[in-house]
């Protein structure tokens, strides 16, 4: 590896803006006021260029010898990256040779250091189809080769990491096989790694583990426990001496909402100076959105519990929920020197307040858990960062994150050709902590609610949690199908234009979509235009850690997004929001512009939609843009452009509504949602009026994942047999339900077209998840009759013949529309009848 250039951290102008407050003695008077949270210094590593930092982890030995570590992204197209270090020498912070010693293909690295010890650095480390992890410790002369733990099965990720003593550290990580989570720990002593210890729930998955050791030596494990639709927290004792799991105890079990999913995740364990295990984890019984779906409708609350003589209890008149009403999320236990304990959390934003920040309470001896304070706070959308926290030797604080700013290409910056760039700065603050009080007084518990709601399929709304079903398959002239269900459309914190601040990580949505939602298949639709390379770069590791194809597809995808002028009350040339769905990797590559962006509507080449598919082509990109919301009033499509290589399925159905025809049922999903007056922006315009042919999906979009339904027949479960099924129109829409539609006429299935020279023959199928309602058939998008349904019929079969085909004297077509008695609807792609 050459030589890298040696940064530094120089000082900056307050980066944003710090809370500042006092807080009085308790029972002095108010005259006296104790050492106040406050911000010492602030610096930046850098300026905005090419190579950016993100994940930082910073750990102390507890004698004023500090370390930083990040990964650090080299530019494109290198599609590499380093472990950075960093040590405070007293004054300054000076960069020192890399953890790794070569570049590779690594994420999510963590750190540890015991107390007069040498740090211990983790990471993910990516090997061509193997995803491994490896951890170092740091020797007289740096880092020493890394230890890579073995796994016979599955890809591992997301490393946490703990160092008790400096002879002794303790590792958990997250292995996914044939789609289920489970959690690997491994125990260092005696200068070696013990084989793994295996927590496997059989066909539940378990993931986000949090650990701490216990002063008898014992592990405590807490991570998230798959039930149902829902996410519940469960801990395990594991018997530090024989290395087998003695206990495990339910934490949470459900939540709050009656009727729709809960949310229990992101678990911190940690032991105070007298010994008293705490627990905190997120939640989301506080959600407000509940016409949206629940996958992270933002509103989470962090809790505050310990574990007393063999129960969960909460602090007594105090409650579990310390953390509220901010949109807490990730809490971290941090310790000073003292052992005195601090709970630290990233607030997501809000409707009202859209930028992220950080939140910290701290358990104060004399009178328990303060009230959170917000110690840090910016305007930026969407990023999450879990707090990067360690303290010196004077129990002040060092904090660490990334912040990012958008640079357009008018600015003062060498952005090269890029249109505009989205880097990353990583800061380091230093905090002067809170006096504390000197004198301890003991916490007293009381036994807390662990089991709350949990609805089933019976009991849950039909906005979200939906079962997996069993695949039907069919065979059409030698060739088999299978029918697969899915979502082609959501969003995460690269997406910064959710109004509420952010739209949850990559894995919070996987993992949504896999257990709550029973998908087999999912396409993460950032959008294009707040997308960095190394957002994309991230985008695509993530997709392809998650693809098992036979189990679950992650597609690689992105959202295309042009806007008309709101002034001008018009739909603008080549205007629309476009979801483009790529065949595999390889292809979603060539979608990268330069070492700063990828193609969006403010890139030249691809500015309007028809330039969008011109450039495509040229550069030979396999895939499908999946028009959608195409009659929202503020995100018109122009139907008056299209390329039928790229445009041939439309999302019918999404959060916003039903863009089927002006008046169609569910066309006003959302109360904040409002319909276009623009008729020829719905799609019966682009069917009748323009003749396009394109079978129809459903999908959810942002914090919506349930809401709507792709449904798609394959000839193989994998990224490029999605693809193919999207441009042969073997597809069907539901608002959220997996309901099953096969419709025929003439024999002509679902999306092709009938030649036959007879009268059009329809033969219809319907089962729902609820009780049908009506079937209902559609020609040229109006409805030319009605089936009602006897009272509890979950299925409908039934020909018709069409004895009025011939009043259409232009273009011909029959789709059928199925509602359940709790409305929740399906549609089948349209069939073309071609007359002679």
């Amino acid at each position: 590896m050459k030589k890298m250039r040696r940064r530094k951290f120089i000082k900056a102008a307050t980066v944003a803006s710090v809370a500042f407050s006092t807080i009085p003695v308790v029972g002095c008077s108010a005259s006296r006021k104790k050492k106040a949270l406050s911000l010492n210094e602030s610096l930046l590593l850098k300026g905005y260029d090419d190579e950016q930092e993100e994940s930082p982890a910073l750990v102390t030995d507890g004698n004023g010898k500090m370390w930083l570590y990040s990964l650090r992204r080299i530019s494109y197209p290198a599609n590499q990256e380093l472990i950075s270090s960093f040590h405070f020498n007293g004054k300054n912070w000076i960069e020192t040779d890399p953890v790794t010693k070569s570049t590779g293909q690594y994420e999510t690295p963590v750190a540890s250091c015991a107390f007069e010890g040498k740090p211990n650095v983790a990471w993910t480390e990516i090997q061509g189809e193997e995803w491994v992890i490896n951890a170092s410790q740091m020797n007289e002369n740096g880092f020493g080769d890394p230890h890579t733990f073995p796994v016979n099965k599955g890809r591992s990720i997301n490393p946490v990491l703990i160092s008790p003593d400096k002879n002794r550290s303790w590792i958990a990580w997250e292995n996914l096989h044939n789609g289920i989570f489970s959690i690997y720990i491994s125990k260092y002593e005696n200068g070696l790694w013990s084989d793994p210890i295996i927590i496997n729930k059989g066909e539940n998955s378990c993931f986000d583990p949090a650990i701490v050791e216990a002063g008898n030596g014992d592990l405590y494990v807490a991570y998230v426990l798959t039930g149902g639709f829902h996410q519940n927290i469960e801990m395990a004792i594991v018997d530090g001496k024989n290395l087998n799991i003695r206990k495990t105890i339910p934490v949470a079990i459900g939540g709050g909402l009656a009727d729709r999913v809960n949310i229990n995740t992101k678990p911190a364990l940690a032991f105070d100076a007298q010994e008293n295990l705490w627990i905190s984890y997120e939640n989301n019984r506080n959600t407000t959105r509940l016409e949206d779906g629940d996958n992270y409708t933002g509103d989470r609350c962090c809790t505050i519990l310990s574990y007393q003589n063999g129960k969960i209890v909460e602090v007594e008149n105090k409650g579990k929920w310390l953390f509220k009403g901010e949109n807490d999320h990730k809490p971290t236990f941090v310790k000073d020197r003292k052992d005195n304990l601090y709970l630290f959390t990233h607030c997501g934003g809000s409707f009202t307040d859209s930028g992220w920040k950080y939140r910290v309470s701290w358990l104060d001896p004399q009178s328990g858990w303060r009230q959170p304070e917000t110690f840090f706070n910016t305007d930026i959308k969407g990023l999450m960062v879990p707090p990067a926290i360690a303290f010196d030797e004077n129990d002040n604080f060092w904090f660490s994150t990334n912040n990012e700013k958008f640079f357009h290409s008018d600015e003062q910056i060498d952005t090269g050709d890029a249109t505009q760039s989205r880097l990353t700065e990583l800061s380091l603050m230093h905090y002067n902590a809170p006096e504390l009080s000197g004198e301890f007084k003991p916490v007293q518990f009381v036994e807390t609610t662990v089991e709350e709601f949990t609805p089933d399929e019976k009991t849950i709304n039909t906005l979200s949690g939906h079962p997996k079903v069993d695949r039907r398959s069919m065979t059409i002239d030698g060739q088999k199908y299978t029918l697969i269900y899915g979502n082609l459309h959501e969003h995460s914190y690269s997406s910064n234009c959710w109004p509420a601040g952010t739209d949850g990580s990559l894995h919070d949505d996987y993992r949504f979509g896999m257990y709550s939602e029973g998908y087999d298949f999912f396409g993460m639709t950032d959008h294009a235009a707040s997308t960095s390379e190394i957002h994309w770069r991230k985008n695509l590791r993530i997709a392809d850690f998650y693809n098992e194809s036979e189990k679950f597809v992650a597609v690689p995808a992105v959202e295309w997004t042009l806007q008309s002028d709101p002034e001008l009350d018009d739909i603008q040339h080549g205007a629309g929001h476009y979801n483009i769905i790529f065949a595999s990797t390889e292809d979603a590559q060539k979608y990268i512009r330069n070492k700063h962006e990828i193609y969006c509507p403010r890139t030249p080449e691809s500015n309007i939609a028809p330039a969008l598919w011109k450039m495509l082509d040229e550069k030979e990109i396999q895939c499908v843009t999946i028009p959608h919301h195409t009659a929202d009033k503020i995100h018109p499509l122009d139907w008056n452009v299209t390329d039928p290589r790229y445009v041939s399925t439309v999302e019918i159905f999404q959060c916003r509504g039903n863009n089927e025809y002006p008046g169609c049922p569910r066309e006003r999903n959302l109360t904040r949602h409002t319909p276009t007056h623009h008729k020829r922006a719905y799609i019966d315009y682009a069917l009748k009026e323009k003749k396009y042919k394109m079978g129809f999906i459903a999908s959810g979009d942002h914090n919506s994942m349930g809401v709507g339904v792709a449904a798609l027949w394959v000839k193989e479960i994998s990224r490029a047999g999605i693809v193919e099924a999207l441009q042969n129109r073997r597809t069907f829409a539901t608002t959220g339900d997996k309901m099953f539609i096969d419709f025929k006429v003439n024999e002509a299935t679902m999306g092709t077209i009938s030649k036959a020279k007879k009268l059009p023959e329809m033969a219809i199928y319907v089962v729902g998840q609820y009780p049908l309602e009506k079937v209902e058939i559609l020609r040229n998008s109006e409805v030319i009759h009605k089936f009602d349904m006897e009272d509890g019929a979950f299925e409908f079969q039934q020909t018709y013949v069409d004895p009025r085909y011939k009043d259409e004297e232009e273009v011909l077509y029959y789709y059928v529309r199925a509602t359940q008695k709790n409305k929740a609807l399906a549609w089948s792609s349209p069939i073309w009848v071609e007359r002679t």
